[in-house]
Parts: C-alpha cells; structure tokens; sequence
C-alpha cells in the first residue's frame, strides 16, 4: 500500500474526516487530500505527529512495515504499551468516539482531575497501575 492508502485506512478505520486529520496536522483539507492521494509527499516531521496520533510506526506509514502497533481501544482490551494520558490532554484539540473537543485550561484540569480519582481509586483497592 502506498502513504496515502495507508493514510485513507487509518483515517477510515478510526471513524475520522480528512478536516479531522488536517486540523491536527495544521495544514488546510485540500492539502491533506493531497497526501492521501499521494499528489504530495509527506515531510517527516507531520509522518511522525500522524504516526503518533495513530499510535503505529512511522515505517509503517512509509510503506516499509505492514504491522501496526497496537491501536488504542479504551473500551475494549487493556493496551499493551504505556500512554502518557497528561500529553494527550495537553494537546489543544482531543478526539474522543470520533469527536474532536477543543480544550482549554479549565476543561483540561477537569479532565485530569477525573483520571487521577480514578487511579487513586485503583491503586487503594490494590489495582497494578
């Protein structure tokens, strides 16, 4: 598959819109289009902010890797890799069950404060963090 057939798939199988995509990569829609249909290529730098927010390799998005790294599922099993979740919520934007929320500040604190009660409340019932 080429970058950009990589790229439709891993935007169709996360339920995302190419504006979705573009918005994270601070680019406009029409440009991101252009990435999908392999009109122009990728800079390294927005492979690697794609491959992270994808959570697969960046060999993977260049065609030279047909696994991925586990995806992300908070509903179904535990992932098997580490997630620092306080980068996650730092950025501007999240995408939660396909939607994408703005953060700010206020929204951010209570965010985290919701994820450190329920850690709180695994570890004192002896959960293994």
């Amino acid at each position: 598959m080429s970058i950009g057939e990589n790229l439709r798939k891993l935007r169709s199988d996360n339920k995302l819109t190419q504006k979705n995509l573009a918005d994270i990569l601070n680019v406009s829609r029409t440009t991101y289009v252009k990435y999908e249909t392999d009109s122009i290529k990728l800079s390294f730098e927005k492979a690697s902010k794609l491959a992270d927010f994808f959570e697969v390799t960046t060999d993977y998005l260049l065609e030279k890797q047909t696994k991925t790294n586990p995806a992300i599922s908070f509903l179904e099993s535990e992932p098997s890799y580490s997630l620092d979740l306080a980068k996650i919520i730092n950025q501007a934007e999240i995408i939660f069950n396909g939607n994408t929320y703005k953060l700010n500040d206020t929204y951010r604190k209570k965010i985290l404060a919701s994820i450190e009660v329920t850690l709180t409340d695994m570890k004192n019932n002896n959960q293994n963090l």
